[in-house]
């Protein structure tokens, strides 16, 4: 039961810091012509693949 709070937590979390970097990203593009993310974006980003990486870890590896 606790695992699968964790884990649906993780995977709900991760994907709103993924989309909330690449729509900010997407935002800003319309505004200046550039091709890199800036350094919030990629923190935010990066964030969201490690919470999406613990959910997955929960799934297939941890058992209590």
């Amino acid at each position: 039961m606790t695992r699968d709070i964790l884990m649906f937590g993780s995977v709900i979390v991760g994907m709103i810091m993924i989309s909330r970097a690449k729509i900010q990203f997407q935002k800003r593009q319309r505004v200046m012509d550039d091709n890199k993310y800036s350094r919030h974006e990629l923190i935010v980003l990066y964030a969201g693949y490690a919470f999406m990486a613990m959910a997955f870890i929960l799934a297939a590896f941890i058992k209590f």
